[in-house]
């Protein structure tokens, strides 16, 4: 399925198709702080029974993962500041344990060289949302992300 919007119109039902609005209708967040002793797993679950559309888990105590980059040049955050390369990926690996996630200029071409720098992931923008087809262009830097850690 194609949804598409149009950020100029001014009446959100004109600029949001009702498919997208309605899978993004509720978007909740968990917070440890404010849950009141339950687990996240549950809260998330009850709020998908309540209605939720798009649960986001967070965890503001502790690291489970560190972003790094840009690693190249990002189309998608012009803001982003100089690539670092891989090298960096590298020392951090050697020096931390917590998993590194790899971002900026990610694409199935260079995906190997990132997970053989230490990355045990890879978060991208333009790879998947800039291509015309969406789910095969996650498809292939999923594959990729796999064959690399061969």
């Amino acid at each position: 399925m194609s949804l598409s919007f149009d950020p100029s119109q001014k009446d959100a039902n004109a600029r949001y198709p009702k498919e997208l609005a309605s899978r993004l209708a509720l978007h909740v967040l968990t917070d440890r702080e404010w849950s009141r002793g339950r687990d996240m797993l549950s809260v998330a679950v009850a709020a998908l029974d309540g209605g939720a559309t798009v649960i986001q888990l967070r965890d503001k105590t502790a690291s489970t993962h560190l972003g790094v980059g840009p690693i190249f040049p990002s189309l998608g955050k012009a803001d982003a500041g100089p690539p670092t390369g891989v090298h960096l990926l590298t020392e951090l690996a050697e020096r931390y344990a917590v998993p590194l996630v790899a971002i900026g200029g990610i694409t199935a071409e260079n995906v190997s060289e990132v997970v053989r720098a230490g990355a045990a992931g890879v978060a991208v923008i333009t790879a998947v949302v800039y291509t015309e087809n969406i789910t095969a262009a996650s498809r292939q830097l999923q594959f990729a992300v796999e064959a690399a850690r061969q």
